[in-house]
């Protein structure tokens, strides 16, 4: 039921065929809608942002976890946050609304209808408030050269056992490195390490530029997404002579069992799909590496392998060698 002239306001501005409180929200044919003095049209721009690859596996994953058990509301918050994470990272404001996404799951009609309050103010997450307040906080710590340091690692054998016995028994020196210091190992052999965004439970998480005598390599294990990182992979794979990279997942069907926003990476299909636009030439330098157990391009015969070497990439195996 509605009551008074604020509800009346709420419910004339919104033009939905609905009552506002708790209700069971049904779908309609409407692309659009009106939420005081912004219209929302959430199709369109799905559409467009569907064409990423990366986009669109991540919205696969959002459905599964929506159609896998009856959700409350807070879960389609949830799947929403993880959505609009790696495009808030770039833009302080959403491509399209909590609203307009709740309306778009209930349109879909094959995920479970659920008892909601339809939220009809610009909806602004609390994980959108966080990455607003740690880039904020990023910039005032790059401007004081706090974000050069890289000392979680030593905190953490420090301060933790067993691995304290490492340092107190002398059985290895503690070096410290600094992001984009170039770390010189002996005269044929260099390496400058630089900061990857990945989960940093324990310490920072780190990637490498190796500098041999004659060639250069890159080495990223581990990383969130490509459009989380600062720089272009793109052009990092064109400077150096072999890219040996993330390629723990093959794609998001295997891990469908897990919230992948708790082990995030760049799946293999995303990565070969965002280098298309490399040359056959500079394909050849990827090496994808750090392969999960579920992974299928473990079998060699796989029609995994058979794609990824079929575009030109590589698959790195126990024992390869690679001279610098």
């Amino acid at each position: 039921k509605t009551g008074g002239s604020e509800a009346k306001e709420n419910f004339t501005n919104a033009r939905l065929n609905t009552a506002l409180g708790n209700i069971k929200v049904t779908g309609t044919p409407r692309d659009s809608f009106v939420s005081k003095s912004r219209v929302y049209s959430v199709e369109p721009e799905l559409k467009k942002l569907l064409s990423n690859p990366s986009f669109k596996s991540d919205y696969d994953i959002a459905i599964q976890n929506l159609k896998a058990t009856d959700s409350k509301l807070q879960s389609i918050k949830m799947e929403y946050d993880k959505l609009m994470q790696p495009l808030l990272e770039k833009n302080s404001t959403p491509p399209f609304s909590y609203a307009s996404f709740l309306r778009h799951i209930n349109n879909r009609g094959d995920i479970p209808k659920r008892q909601q309050t339809l939220d009809l103010d610009n909806y602004e997450t609390p994980l959108a408030s966080k990455l607003k307040s740690e880039r904020a906080q990023r910039q005032v710590r790059t401007k004081i050269g706090q974000e050069l340091d890289m000392k979680g690692m030593r905190k953490f054998l420090t301060q933790n056992g067993p691995w304290d016995q490492l340092i107190s028994n002398a059985n290895i020196d503690l070096v410290n490195l600094e992001a984009s210091k170039e770390i010189i190992l002996n005269k044929s052999l260099s390496v400058t390490p630089f900061h990857v965004p990945h989960r940093d439970e324990y310490s920072e998480t780190v990637g490498f530029k190796i500098k041999g005598k004659d060639k250069t390599a890159l080495f990223i294990p581990d990383i969130d997404k490509w459009n989380k990182w600062g720089q272009s992979i793109i052009k990092e794979i064109k400077k150096v002579d072999y890219a040996f990279i993330d390629g723990t997942f093959y794609s998001g069907v295997e891990i469908g069992h897990r919230n992948i926003a708790e082990i995030p990476h760049p799946f293999i299909e995303e990565s070969i799909g965002l280098f298309e636009e490399l040359s056959l030439q500079e394909r050849n330098k990827v090496y994808f590496i750090h392969y999960n157990h579920t992974n299928p391009v473990l079998d060699t015969e796989s029609k995994a392998c058979k794609k990824i070497q079929d575009k030109g990439f590589n698959l790195a195996r126990k024992n390869d060698r690679f001279k610098l």
